[in-house]
């Protein structure tokens, strides 16, 4: 992701509850501008809402559980 060409991003992860939109808004937000941006969704929720495909990442996790969380997305994106 690009930033005025400035700063790149190898991947976005957000929380799903966050103040004035949810983590999936945010990141509809993103791959708008971005579309092949990975993105991974931080949750302490059963379920995220239907229809939703992104990668999620159990609240509360451990820095394995984070460690997999980011290489199976970054793979899935081909990095």
């Amino acid at each position: 992701m690009t930033d005025n060409g400035e700063n790149t991003f190898d991947l976005v992860i957000t929380d799903q509850a966050m103040p004035r939109m949810t983590g999936v808004q945010f990141a509809s937000e993103v791959r708008a501008v971005h579309p092949d941006q990975p993105i991974l969704i931080a949750t302490g929720y059963a379920e995220l809402p239907p229809g939703v495909d992104l990668p999620r990442l159990n609240k509360p996790f451990d820095q394995t559980a984070l460690t997999r969380a980011i290489t199976a997305c970054l793979e899935a994106h081909g990095r």
